[in-house]
């Protein structure tokens, strides 16, 4: 229990830190720090997330603290493929693996064949999976997802990449992957803060 309320009071500190620095950011005016006594996961945070948005608010982009942008991304033009391309294009996520050749089953899953639609020369592949890493979708998405799942405070990838969830249903709930084969090296990598700082080693991870 002490244990518990001492790292409760170090987040509350931590949390105060990011917003005092932001507050006091000319540059960040626009920024907004939410924060929880509790630990929601990431679905709970979400949810609370979802309730303070402004109704202009259509579109979010989910990032993770130790995950980073490795290679260059259109953002204006992933923005306008979706706005343009709602019934297909629901959630984009960046891959943090380089990305090789493998099957997708489209033709079960999904409402339409092809592995990778194309908008404006960018590739969007099609998955029959779904991850919280760094990703792109609608606010009617998530609000929608959030009606959908039974519990919100756990992690969403539980529920999603169970098969009774997703199969035959990808075209509503999957994710495509923002480029497609033969593109080389991730879009995102992993910050390991505990390896960096000798914190820890990768037998523990």
């Amino acid at each position: 229990m002490q244990q518990h309320q001492q790292k409760q009071i170090q987040l509350e500190e931590y949390s105060f830190n990011l917003m005092k620095y932001f507050f006091n950011h000319e540059n960040f005016t626009n920024v907004r720090i939410i924060s929880n006594k509790e630990h929601l996961h990431i679905g709970g945070n979400l949810n609370t997330t979802l309730e303070l948005l402004s109704l202009e608010t259509k579109y979010l982009y989910a990032f993770q603290h130790d995950f980073k942008f490795h290679k260059d991304v259109n953002h204006t033009l992933l923005v306008s493929a979706m706005k343009e391309n709602p019934d297909i294009l629901k959630n984009v996520r960046f891959e943090k693996h380089p990305y090789i050749d493998r099957c997708t089953p489209a033709d079960k899953c999904w409402n339409s064949t092809g592995f990778v639609f194309q908008y404006q020369g960018r590739n969007f592949s099609k998955t029959a999976s779904w991850s919280d890493n760094n990703h792109f979708t609608s606010v009617d998405y998530y609000k929608k997802l959030m009606k959908k799942l039974i519990l919100v405070r756990k992690p969403m990838e539980a529920p999603m990449m169970h098969d009774g969830f997703n199969q035959g249903n990808c075209s509503e709930w999957a994710q495509h992957v923002y480029g497609g084969p033969r593109e080389g090296a991730a879009y995102i990598i992993h910050l390991d803060g505990r390896l960096s700082y000798g914190i820890g080693n990768k037998k523990d991870m």
